[in-house]
């Protein structure tokens, strides 16, 4: 099971805790989770840089989940990220940290200025 699997597993169960109004809502919890998660482990700081870093790739999130509705409101992230027990994110950035913690790969900064081919 991949990393992305996991996440929508994740997905499901914070769906099933979700306290919003369901007649109101119109963008589910994974859609939104899906952009702050993902927005978050590519180096985006606020909910806004999430959302602005998910438009810019709309094919590659759409390719994950359908967003029927298109892409949620700013004040709609931050509103229902007010909502989300930390532990859940905890979790879910947790995926991303393990995930990636067995792709590291030692670099030697020599290499990479060029100063191994100076004569």
């Amino acid at each position: 099971m991949d990393v992305l699997d996991k996440m929508l597993n994740e997905f499901f169960i914070i769906e099933q805790t979700d306290t919003r109004q369901q007649i109101k809502v119109r963008h589910k919890m994974s859609e939104i989770l899906l952009i702050l998660v993902i927005g978050v482990a590519a180096g985006y700081d606020t909910p806004y840089e999430c959302l602005c870093f998910a438009i810019d790739n709309k094919e590659d999130f759409e390719s994950i989940l359908p967003f029927e509705n298109g892409f949620p409101s700013k004040d709609t992230l931050y509103r229902t990220l007010a909502l989300i027990k930390p532990k859940y994110l905890e979790s879910l950035l947790q995926l991303f940290v393990e995930d990636i913690q067995n792709d590291v790969i030692s670099i030697d900064g020599k290499t990479i200025k060029g100063s191994k081919f100076r004569n």
